[in-house]
């Protein structure tokens, strides 16, 4: 359905005259759409009112811009954008440049429209400027900026295929268990794993929605890795009673 059949008769009529003022002068005032509306039009005066309000509440035009809700993605790279966003959500302004291969100036230029016109929205987490689409619900996004990192994915999709702690974790992807450690405090902080003693495993309510956006099935390499360390029982640490005495 196209954006303009949403709209009652009065609405397409004061829109029809909006999207031909903004794309002329888009520096305009409230009071000067407003009088365009009322010279070019026999609608009554708080019909008009009411109207432009709504679009501007409904973020349908946006003072300072010649663009409408429906040609802001008429740009065919500011379009691919906020498919990207979409797909991705918890992308940094550093990842979005850098995958377009624009310039930071022509990149936020983009990202500030679709903000303005309520497509996506900014979250400043850390040090990182991070980008969702509008309807993202806010409870899920750091959880699916964490995952981003490749090292908290590999630590994920080594869980999902068998609870672990920490130090066979560090053994089996080769990574520093201080590193892995912090990883998986931060994870626990946002509720994507469960802990059991030393043992975590993954929150199973976080699960179906997180794999929505990741591959979190573990490469078939680390998959024979666990396997053979669980049937030589290489770790006796998998154990749970055996955890509590393993020291890093």
């Amino acid at each position: 359905m196209q954006f303009t059949e949403t709209l009652t008769a009065n609405q397409k009529v004061i829109y029809k005259i909006i999207r031909d003022f903004v794309y002329k002068k888009p520096q305009f005032t409230i009071d000067e759409l407003f009088l365009t509306c009322k010279r070019n039009s026999d609608l009554t005066t708080d019909t008009i009112a009411l109207t432009i309000d709504n679009f501007i509440r409904k973020k349908i035009i946006v003072p300072g811009s010649r663009l409408t809700s429906e040609t802001v993605l008429t740009n065919e790279r500011r379009a691919k954008m906020y498919r990207y966003i979409e797909a991705n959500p918890g992308v940094n302004f550093n990842q979005i440049v850098t995958y377009f291969n624009i310039g930071n100036q022509v990149g936020y230029l983009h990202l500030v429209l679709l903000e303005k016109f309520g497509l996506i929205r900014k979250r400043k987490f850390k040090i990182f400027n991070l980008y969702f689409p509008h309807i993202f619900p806010h409870a899920k996004e750091v959880q699916v900026f964490l995952l981003r990192n490749p090292n908290i994915l590999k630590i994920y999709q080594c869980l999902k295929y068998h609870p672990l702690n920490p130090h066979v974790i560090a053994k089996i992807l080769e990574i520093n268990y201080t590193t892995v450690r912090y990883h998986i405090d931060e994870m626990c902080r946002h509720s994507i794993l469960i802990k059991d003693s030393n043992i975590f495993s993954l929150n199973p309510v976080q699960l179906v929605f997180l794999e929505k956006y990741f591959t979190v099935n573990l490469p078939q390499k680390q998959q024979d890795k666990i396997d053979q360390y669980l049937d030589k029982n290489q770790f006796p640490e998998l154990s749970k009673q055996n955890t509590e005495s393993i020291q890093p």
